[in-house]
């Protein structure tokens, strides 16, 4: 029904993929595989793999140390020496991943999505990683992006937010989370709550309501 409903869907290692194993037993399966496959090349024909590799070892150098801290956050929440090396590591990580975006940057300006796909919110993720004043730098070439559909009015959201937390303003959409001093998980002060719901929408975010529960913190509306 994907497949058929929006004619440009594809996925990445279709075959591979694990989600979609149970459909291999199916006599319908080599036509979705045929199908996905040659959108896949279709699509990409024109697209420059070498800067997407390049993305994809951004990202993955982003998410590593990250990962491995929450793991040992919840593992070993005492151990301290440990989660310093990975706050470290991080910092390291953010420091080459950075030089990294600004090479791209000098380069291509922000690649757009007809040569690497949605591998350019990767660019994004590095700034919402970063300090305030590189999150500043680069806010409005992040938005023009958006504006052009490069990237979602949700990313903008995020990083807005995050700025204003840094800045100690309040946020606009809800989404940055801190703890008070019970260290109980809370929605950072919102800049209007009547109107939160409505700028999170205009976003493409669900209401805060939702967000704050799946996120388990507390909103006092």
């Amino acid at each position: 029904q994907l497949i058929n409903n929006d004619k440009e869907w594809y996925t990445s290692n279709f075959a591979e993929n694990p989600d979609f194993l149970p459909l291999h037993q199916y006599p319908e399966w080599q036509v979705l595989k045929d199908t996905v496959e040659q959108r896949q090349q279709r699509i990409e024909k024109d697209y420059n793999h070498e800067l997407i590799a390049r993305l994809q070892t951004i990202f993955l150098r982003d998410q590593k140390p990250r990962h491995a801290f929450l793991y040992a956050s919840q593992t070993e929440p005492d151990n301290q020496v440990l989660r310093d090396s990975l706050i470290y590591a991080m910092q390291q990580a953010d420091d080459v991943n950075l030089q990294e975006i600004r090479d791209i940057f000098d380069t291509y300006g922000f690649p757009s999505k007809t040569i690497v796909g949605s591998a350019n919110s990767v660019i994004w993720l590095v700034v919402q990683h970063s300090a305030l004043d590189t999150q500043k730098e680069f806010y409005p070439f992040l938005c023009k992006a958006a504006e052009q559909g490069e990237l979602s009015m949700e990313d903008i959201a995020l990083l807005e937010d995050r700025i204003a937390l840094f800045e100690g303003r309040p946020q606009r959409y809800g989404s940055q989370i801190v703890e008070d001093s019970t260290g109980e998980r809370v929605i950072y002060t919102l800049l209007n709550t009547d109107s939160v719901n409505i700028w999170r929408s205009a976003a493409g975010m669900p209401p805060l309501e939702e967000y704050a529960k799946r996120m388990n913190a507390k909103w006092n509306k």
